[in-house]
């Protein structure tokens, strides 16, 4: 590589200097490395692995950098690989292992080739097992597993609030308008009800449309409204996701409210409940993995009340909060309603947050006792609000941030080095059992 940098003197060739950048890439990474990424591929092809790859999935792939693999066990499905690319092609191969997010980096001549990352979604379904996958051909030969649309949409959500990546936003929402009709597509597909049921646990949500007919047949009253939830909002530094311009319009009465906050959950908690004290219930939480690729620091957080009602101990959900701006910087506007001040996310989070639920219900409803009427309703109802907002993206003007920034691949090596249980992390060829 250096050589072709470098000409007499050590000064950069001028020719290299007109080349298009892109190109170069692509002839560099062809003649030095394109067998070893083929070699990988191959393996990812022949093991039906899961492959994240957003240029392949847009069509506009030009070069391989680094493969990413997502897998049920990704130590044993690494191990193998650099056993065999080792025996094809030398020993300048190390194996680096991330023991906070379970990922293996596959390094060749001190570049990275290859991450394999471990992602079971309810300790025991691959994505693919979830929802359908994209299968793109490769080179004729190859027909590979991508991650689907619906997944990348999210994290690419990410940068489009992310104020160091302000001059690609308009690149990003345009990938993002081009991923959108797959997704769709990937959604209406999960709306099919013939689908083969993963029931793991009745308890893990239970939506029977008979305990829905038998509550209402009930008419057991709210003791906590929406209003009162909102009202332990305002004023504060907790951000909005819910839509509250419109509660009647999509069927969005907002039983439920989301929210982001910079707290902790146990401080979130404390406050919650002093606020609902006169309302004599406790209130418990539950936290929730959303089984997303390379999203590892966002967490959500169900808050539920329980009271009893004179017969049955009851349990109802009435807020969800993300952990966002404890480490993400997150755009806002500010709102006043009813004389009291909100902070709400802007449309382009709020459409993140959608497809969030969108594909956490996606997959309750396939490993739970999830009614699919419920479910359909659900879909629907977001799709709507997927329309709503796209209509309202903007980028002109200026944008208002809450949170904190951090970088993410800094906060990766902080929290591997603080992992207590660590062991050692790097194999080269030699070291590899046979």
């Amino acid at each position: 590589m250096f050589d072709l940098l470098l000409g007499k003197g050590n000064y950069v060739k001028t020719d290299l200097l007109k080349t298009d950048v892109n190109e170069y890439l692509k002839i560099e990474r062809t003649a030095y490395f394109g067998e070893v990424f083929d070699f990988i591929l191959d393996y990812a092809n022949n093991s039906d692995l899961l492959i994240s790859d957003l240029d392949l999935l847009l069509k506009q792939k030009l070069y391989w950098d680094n493969i990413q693999i997502y897998t049920l066990d990704a130590e044993s499905i690494s191990t193998d690989l650099v056993k065999k690319l080792c025996k094809m092609y030398g020993n300048l191969f190390l194996l680096k292992i991330s023991e906070y997010d379970y990922t293996f980096y596959i390094e060749y001549k001190l570049r990275k080739m290859c991450t394999i990352t471990k992602l079971i979604i309810y300790d025991k379904y691959a994505i693919d097992k979830i929802i359908q996958p994209e299968i793109i051909s490769y080179k004729g030969n190859k027909h590979l597993k991508l991650i689907p649309a619906l997944i990348e949409i999210i994290i690419l959500y990410d940068f489009m609030y992310d104020p160091k990546k302000y001059t690609e936003w308009w690149n990003i929402l345009e990938n993002v308008n081009k991923l959108e009709i797959l997704a769709l597509n990937s959604i209406k597909s999960s709306l099919e009800f013939n689908k083969e049921k993963l029931i793991v646990s009745p308890s893990f949500i239970n939506t029977k449309l008979s305990n829905l007919k038998k509550r209402k047949e009930k008419k057991i009253k709210k003791i906590v409204k929406i209003e009162t939830l909102l009202e332990f909002v305002s004023d504060t530094d907790y951000l909005i996701i819910s839509n509250i311009d419109n509660l009647d319009k999509f069927n969005n009465n907002l039983e439920v409210l989301e929210i982001i906050s910079k707290n902790n959950i146990e401080s979130d908690m404390e406050f919650l409940q002093k606020f609902l004290n006169k309302y004599d219930i406790a209130i418990i939480y539950k936290e929730h993995t959303l089984y997303i690729p390379k999203e590892h620091a966002m967490t959500k957080y169900n808050i539920y009340m329980q009271y009893n009602d004179g017969k049955d101990i009851v349990k109802e959900r009435i807020m969800s909060i993300y952990n966002n701006t404890t480490y993400q910087l997150v755009s806002y506007d500010l709102r006043v309603l009813n004389g009291k001040l909100y902070k709400m996310v802007d449309p382009i989070t709020v459409m993140k947050f959608i497809y969030i639920s969108i594909w956490t219900n996606i997959v309750y409803q396939r490993i739970s006792v999830y009614d699919d009427k419920v479910f359909k309703d659900l879909i629907n109802n977001k799709l709507s609000l997927l329309k709503y907002y796209r209509n309202k993206i903007r980028f002109n003007g200026k944008r208002t941030f809450a949170g904190v920034y951090i970088n993410p691949l800094i906060n990766k090596k902080i929290l591997n080095v603080k992992n207590l249980n660590k062991n050692k992390t790097n194999y080269y060829c030699f070291e590899m059992d046979e």
